[in-house]
């Protein structure tokens, strides 16, 4: 697996950042990177520290903060490769050559989860956390041991620090792992259970101090409620967002969206009552899934990425599915091809996933190295390319259009626009409202007008003047 992995990366020389979010990991991985180092305060992040801590851990030793990011990525897929297919072995007593059929097929070549290996974001390292808390806290179940306890909770801590809704997910297997502690308590499992939780969540509190809190505050809490079950379409910070379907119905998707599994509808027609023989464990990932899908039906957005981390309790759901269905239709000689001919379709899958992805990154690369030839003492007012160009090398002042309402433009700034991708979504926010303010009141020149690629087209580069 990691050798397919390498020969992409290789292959496709992407560097994994695409879209803002990509480039602020980036961003406060070289600042913790330097705290680490230095002690220097790394300032203010939105998102949980635990991605870019992991990520400036590795960089003390790699010394290339993005390849650090991307490394994590892709350690972080293949150990959740390891701790799903051990899982279900445990789960289903089942011999490993069925369950790594299962998870080379359906997890590690699923398009949204082998892309997720290569992306700085923090997903991958969401998902390893969440596989790790599941094995561990079956393996304690079945064995008491202490390393599998403090394993556990080592999981359960960097889960909810490094993606904040996972606690959602975790929450009823910690509930579990704690009766069994309980059950089972000994001074020496107290003590490292302790001394791990404390460990795993000090960065956090060290790092955000007197802002360890603020989480309790974020928007999917404040604007979370069940009337958004039964909508479609919101105005949310992220301007206006439409959707296909009711919010209610958007998490179950991940049954049977290509995206994540292209045979899901079939592995749930095959379920069997009598292949679920540890229905504690059965009980206990269908809960930790209910629980999660409620949780997202009741926030205003929709994005498939936000079910990325709850997959590989769908794939433990399917599992005896792809078992009952396998010794009943595959037979020896036919097993191989299909196989193969599945795995084909999934890399056809994984590139019309992926290569939105790679355009954009290419796209930011191709907008930056232009802006350099530009003169760099001018003013240069821009929205969503803020982080790509700063990780990139333009030398330009840069304000973003998305942080204040602007009042006045120096003469001859340069301003860097996509109208027609941001008149809809933007309508009456800050970015279309500077946007129009600056037409308005000053003549717009075109300087340049950027090629159309596959995804991204019509960004143009004007100077205003009076």
């Amino acid at each position: 697996m990691s050798t397919i992995l390498i020969a992409t990366l290789i292959f496709a020389h992407f560097n994994g950042l695409y879209g803002q979010d990509a480039f602020e990991y980036a961003r406060y991985t070289n600042r913790l990177s330097i705290f680490l180092q230095k002690g220097t305060d790394p300032g203010k992040f939105y998102w949980p520290v635990g991605y870019p801590l992991v990520s400036s851990i590795v960089n003390l030793i790699i010394k290339n903060y993005t390849f650090s990011l991307q490394l994590v990525s892709i350690l972080s897929f293949i150990m959740s490769a390891f701790y799903l297919n051990k899982t279900l072995q445990m789960i289903n007593n089942t011999e490993q050559k069925n369950s790594i059929y299962f998870v080379l097929l359906f997890f590690f070549f699923s398009p949204y989860l082998f892309r997720s290996a290569f992306l700085v974001m923090s997903e991958s390292l969401s998902v390893l956390c969440i596989t790790g808390v599941f094995y561990h806290v079956y393996r304690y179940a079945k064995y008491k041991q202490v390393r599998d306890l403090s394993f556990a909770v080592f999981f359960i801590m960097l889960s909810i620090i490094t993606r904040y809704a996972d606690f959602v997910i975790v929450l009823i297997p910690s509930i579990y792992l704690l009766l069994l502690f309980v059950k089972n308590f000994n001074v020496k499992a107290l003590f490292w259970g302790l001394f791990i939780l404390i460990s795993t969540v000090l960065p956090h509190i060290v790092i955000y101090k007197s802002g360890a809190m603020n989480f309790l505050g974020h928007e999917w809490l404040r604007e979370w409620s069940f009337n958004n079950y039964f909508l479609h379409s919101f105005h949310t910070a992220n301007g206006k967002e439409a959707y296909p379907l009711f919010n209610f119905l958007y998490p179950f998707v991940s049954f049977v969206h290509p995206a994540f599994v292209i045979c899901g509808l079939a592995f749930l027609f095959c379920l069997r009552k009598d292949y679920f023989d540890n229905h504690i464990y059965y009980i206990i990932i269908f809960s930790s899934l209910s629980l999660y899908f409620l949780f997202l039906s009741g926030i205003p957005y929709q994005n498939l990425r936000f079910l990325i981390p709850s997959f590989p309790l769908v794939l433990m759901l399917l599992f005896p599915g792809f078992h009952w269905l396998k010794d009943k239709l595959m037979k020896n000689k036919f097993s191989t091809g299909l196989y193969v001919f599945l795995i084909g379709i999934q890399c056809l899958l994984i590139y019309k996933y992926s290569i939105g992805v790679y355009d954009l990154s290419l796209f930011e690369k191709k907008v930056a190295n232009k802006m350099s030839t530009f003169d760099t003492s001018e003013t240069l007012y821009t929205f969503y390319l803020v982080g790509a160009l700063k990780y990139y090398g333009v030398k330009n002042y840069i304000i973003n259009l998305y942080d204040n309402r602007i009042k006045a433009v120096p003469d001859g700034s340069y301003v860097l626009f996509n109208e027609k991708e941001f008149k809809e979504q933007w309508k009456h926010e800050l970015p279309m409202t500077n946007w129009e303010f600056i037409k308005s009141k000053y003549k717009l020149k075109v300087i340049y007008e950027f090629p159309d690629m596959l995804l991204q087209n019509g960004w143009v580069l004007y100077q205003a003047v009076k």
